[in-house]
């Protein structure tokens, strides 16, 4: 497994990437098929004026054919090489929504929150305005 942390502090923003891969090979090496699965955990944190965390997993599941004539630096390069694409596929794909979240729901969401800042009680939420907005959707 590997893990990366960073902490943006200026831009009010952390964030997390855990990623582990599991081998299964085959009783015979010079044939047959291994399987590998790609566990990969992101959580961001924005913290500026607010708290927005976003957790977010997939899984992947590719298999690698094994051939009399594949060594195993062929075997290392080719798994490298598919979780490589694995994750930057996955790293496109939650960029595309966080993005698609801060311009849509994070940013209506924000947009309606109170000027006054005073706590908002959630168990009376149905009668703020507020909850009706939200029920209605963007």
């Amino acid at each position: 497994w590997y893990q990366r942390r960073a902490h943006y502090l200026k831009n009010f923003s952390a964030g997390r990437w855990r990623s582990e891969w599991k081998i299964t090979l085959p009783k015979d090496l010079s044939s047959g098929v291994a399987s590998i699965v790609g566990d990969v955990k992101v959580q961001t944190h924005y913290f500026e004026e607010g708290n927005v965390q976003l957790k977010s997993s997939k899984i992947h599941e590719y298999s690698i054919n094994l051939g009399s004539n594949k060594t195993a630096d062929m075997f290392a390069n080719e798994f490298i090489k598919k979780v490589q694409s694995c994750d930057e596929s996955y790293q496109s794909g939650v960029a595309e929504d966080f993005d698609s979240l801060s311009r849509g729901s994070l940013k209506a969401l924000r947009q309606l929150l109170p000027a006054t800042k005073k706590k908002i009680e959630w168990e009376k939420i149905h009668t703020y305005s507020l909850g009706a907005q939200i029920a209605k959707g963007p």
